[in-house]
């Protein structure tokens, strides 16, 4: 029989595993969010979405972390962003993630060059800087501007809820193929039908987010099943962690959906309504 004190050292050491699997599934989910472009940003969004990607490095996430910065980056460039001083700083956090993430190596033969880049423009102090100098080597930029300060201890949010076994078996991308098509369905069957011009814009949005088709992986009975069981009631729940930006643009999504045929019907609206809810996000919509 084991002692109180290493059945305690045990449980800790399983607490800490769990916890470390839920802020991995936390990373993956932001990440393949932004990767896939979901929705637009506003110009008051970038600083925050960049306050957000610095949760990466905490979380030692680094291979999520490069996803997630590049994404961003893609997304300044589809807004004209791409020559701001945000779209540098968020080229040069991408590389350093690339380093960390071993894809960028001291085998290349910039990264000496990419090294001091890094530094110059986060400070020679910064814990990204200085773990991509220990990494690819080089000598530290020499910057006369006082260093900025370390990365800001923003509290990191809460991890997603835990998914059922079906649903955590699948990847981030088809968790969330699954939750476009399921909100699509939800409110498209609001009025009793999925009309032809409600069904092309969902293929129009999932060909847009370059998501799987698990409309034609699954078929329609399955995805009706999995609705009537509440996946999406539990995909939702799951995404109510991510940043509000990201929840935002995803209702966006189900408002898209609901203006298909041109009209806004009231069972639509209570759709919409009930699953920004679910996301923690509050809709305020009016029958046209």
């Amino acid at each position: 029989m084991d002692l109180p004190g290493a059945r305690i050292d045990r449980l800790k050491e399983n607490l800490a595993r769990a916890n470390s699997e839920k802020v991995r599934s936390q990373a993956r989910l932001a990440a393949t969010m932004m990767s896939t472009r979901m929705g637009s940003i506003a110009p008051d969004d970038v600083a925050w979405l960049m306050r957000f990607g610095e949760s990466f490095y905490r979380w030692r996430c680094f291979e999520d972390g490069l996803r997630y910065w590049q994404g961003l980056l893609d997304l300044l460039d589809d807004k004209g962003q791409g020559n701001s001083k945000e779209a540098i700083v968020t080229h040069i956090t991408a590389q350093a993630f690339s380093a960390l993430s071993g894809r960028l190596t001291a085998a290349n033969p910039n990264a000496s060059k990419i090294a001091a880049n890094i530094s110059k423009t986060l400070g020679p102090q910064h814990p990204l800087a200085r773990d991509v100098q220990a990494k690819l080597g080089g000598a530290p930029a020499v910057s006369q501007a006082p260093a900025p300060p370390a990365v800001p201890t923003t509290s990191v949010p809460l991890p997603p809820p835990q998914l059922s076994p079906t649903l955590a078996a699948f990847d981030t991308s088809t968790q969330l193929a699954l939750w476009v098509t399921l909100a699509f369905l939800d409110v498209a069957l609001a009025d009793g039908r999925v009309a032809d011009n409600e069904y092309m814009t969902w293929r129009v949005v999932m060909g847009r987010m370059n998501l799987p088709d698990v409309w034609q992986r699954f078929g329609l009975p399955y995805l009706q099943q999995m609705l009537h069981h509440g996946a999406l009631y539990e995909l939702s729940a799951h995404y109510a962690s991510l940043p509000v930006e990201m929840r935002v643009t995803m209702t966006n999504t189900l408002v898209e959906f609901m203006m298909a045929d041109g009209r806004a019907d009231v069972p639509e609206i209570a759709a919409v309504r009930k699953i920004g809810a679910w996301l923690g996000v509050q809709i305020e919509l009016g029958a046209r």
